[in-house]
């Protein structure tokens, strides 16, 4: 259900595992800072949110099953007009982030807290503060972790499809 400037999904499936991979392509129209892409995060509930920091930074956090969030950083500004390939996993050692296909940045991290079908938010938070100014498309959120081979794979497929689509 997407109108406007974000959108959410009422019923994802559950996040019992205590991993989660989070893929999506993103394209940002104008400056942001404190941007939401896609999170389940709503106060107390929820257990991942991919953002841009006040930055303009790409940010990745897990709550893990005792309450703890761990965070990290992409190591530059999200370009402006450019359609990036993210993802983000976290496997209950490791919080990944990889940008077009490569890491850019890795955590330890305890496993992710359970989720019963908690929405997921794209574009927006629960209380449309952080509103996205850009597209987000094929967004896939899985209850495992990505290899590094499966995440460079998914860029590469991508690439593959667009430039045959030209």
């Amino acid at each position: 259900d997407a109108a406007g400037r974000g959108g959410r999904g009422e019923s994802p499936p559950a996040q019992s595992t205590g991993q989660v991979s989070l893929t999506v392509f993103v394209y940002l129209e104008a400056p942001a800072h404190n941007a939401e892409v896609a999170a389940n995060w709503n106060g107390e509930r929820g257990n991942f949110a991919l953002s841009l920091d006040e930055t303009g930074t790409l940010q990745a956090a897990i709550r893990s099953g005792d309450g703890d969030v761990s965070s990290i950083k992409g190591d530059s500004v999200l370009p402006l007009k450019t359609w990036r390939h993210i993802v983000m996993t976290a496997d209950g050692e490791r919080l990944q982030l990889y940008e077009d296909g490569k890491p850019v940045a890795s955590k330890s991290c305890g496993a992710l807290a359970a989720s019963d079908s908690d929405t997921v938010w794209f574009g927006t938070d629960a209380r449309a503060t952080q509103v996205w100014d850009g597209r987000i498309d094929e967004v896939a959120l899985f209850d495992r972790t990505l290899t590094p081979e499966q995440v460079a794979s998914l860029y590469r497929t991508a690439q593959e499809e667009i430039a045959r689509t030209r």
